[in-house]
């Protein structure tokens, strides 16, 4: 890994070289876990602080299209358009000699974009996954939806419906799952949902049998801002700074990270976030937080539709010495918007009205791919005005 100059930024990133990095997970003593989606898997060692010595060992193959990989009690589980497998070291070498079917009591058709997306893990050992809902050839009725996964594999039930292309990620302490979808049809926008029992979420083909109303995002981001979201990442631990405590939004096409508030209430129904400044080289698909150095490490290659400079690659996103002059909480309430900072502005700065720019638009959901910004009498724009 190529370390940056300490004369970067608050926030930077570092990268390397593997080929088609799709999926990374951490063992409790900092050694990853990392899937590729030609359908290998590797163990590397060295990540955390500032080791230069980083190794690489494949310990696992022959995965169809994995695109998630989580670590649960030491064993590693892989999820792929074969269903989730267990990886077993039974003579203790350091390679898998035995792949486990763990589940596959959940329909995989043959269409294209029933991608196995994401693979997240909930406090009690169960796992919730989430299919690619664009179905064209082959309808499949576990596509477009969240599904729980008891912890001993056994029972699939549904839990969401109404995902177009949902990443799905877990909170790694409370159970709270979340979801970003893809911008495209019924989806005007990129959303941040959040998961509970039996909520909808506007993409229609994912619908359940039974009318039910839209459940809304907790948060709109602007297509201008987040055009193709992915996973989310949890920083805890007290060593991000001012991300601790917050969501990591992770940004495919242009790639970069998002902050995400998190009220109190752990059923919140709505919430803010920040586009953060950090330039990564390479493409951004997924991550996880290194428990070491609490740091968050990110993989991806391009699929399509990237701005980044390379074809692939491994970050690392640390915090370095700095002032820190953006929110580090929003509060959204009938009258406004709270924001609190680190610091304290003065006066001068947070009274000033040229300081602030508020704009405002209203998203319907559609058939159309996609939906243009539209101002509140329903002409297309957003309504822009200085506070």
């Amino acid at each position: 890994i190529r370390r940056p100059p300490r004369s970067t930024p608050l926030y930077s990133s570092a990268a390397s070289d593997v080929y088609k990095r799709q999926a990374i997970d951490f063992f409790p003593d900092g050694e990853a876990v990392l899937v590729t989606f030609d359908g290998d898997v590797y163990r590397l060692s060295g990540l955390a602080g500032d080791n230069d010595q980083i190794k690489w060992r494949r310990i696992a193959a022959g995965f169809n299209e994995p695109q998630s990989i989580r670590i649960r009690d030491n064993d590693i589980f892989v999820f792929s358009r074969l269903g989730i497998t267990r990886l077993l070291d039974r003579d203790l070498d350091g390679e898998t000699d035995f792949y486990e079917m763990f589940c596959n009591r959940f329909t995989q058709s043959a269409d294209t974009r029933d991608y196995p997306m994401s693979l997240a893990l909930r406090p009690d050992g169960s796992f919730v996954i989430a299919k690619g809902g664009q179905q064209v050839n082959a309808r499949s009725p576990h596509s477009g939806r969240a599904l729980t996964v008891s912890a001993d594999g056994k029972l699939v039930e549904y839990l969401g419906y109404g995902l177009r292309n949902a990443y799905i990620s877990s909170h790694p302490t409370k159970d709270l799952i979340t979801a970003s979808d893809q911008q495209g049809h019924w989806v005007p926008s990129t959303p941040f949902l959040v998961i509970r029992e039996q909520r909808y979420f506007g993409y229609e083909p994912g619908a359940p049998e039974w009318e039910v109303p839209i459940h809304p995002p907790a948060l709109w981001m602007p297509h201008r801002v987040v055009q193709s979201g992915i996973e989310q990442l949890w920083p805890l631990g007290g060593k991000m700074g001012p991300l601790n405590n917050s969501i990591l939004h992770i940004e495919y096409k242009k790639p970069s990270l998002f902050q995400i508030f998190v009220p109190e209430d752990e059923d919140f129904t709505q919430t803010a976030g920040i586009p953060l400044p950090i330039a990564f080289e390479t493409p951004i698909l997924k991550g996880a937080i290194n428990p070491i150095d609490g740091s968050p490490y990110l993989v991806g290659f391009q699929i399509w539709d990237s701005v980044a400079s390379r074809l692939e690659g491994l970050c690392r996103v640390r915090v370095l010495d700095g002032a820190n002059e953006r929110p580090v909480a929003a509060e959204v309430s009938e009258n406004g918007v709270l924001l609190e900072f680190e610091h304290p502005l003065g006066p001068e700065r947070s009274l000033d009205p040229a300081n602030y720019q508020l704009s405002r638009c209203e998203y319907k959901r559609t058939s159309e791919y996609g939906y243009p910004q539209n101002k509140a009498e329903g002409t297309q724009g957003a309504a822009l005005s200085l506070i």
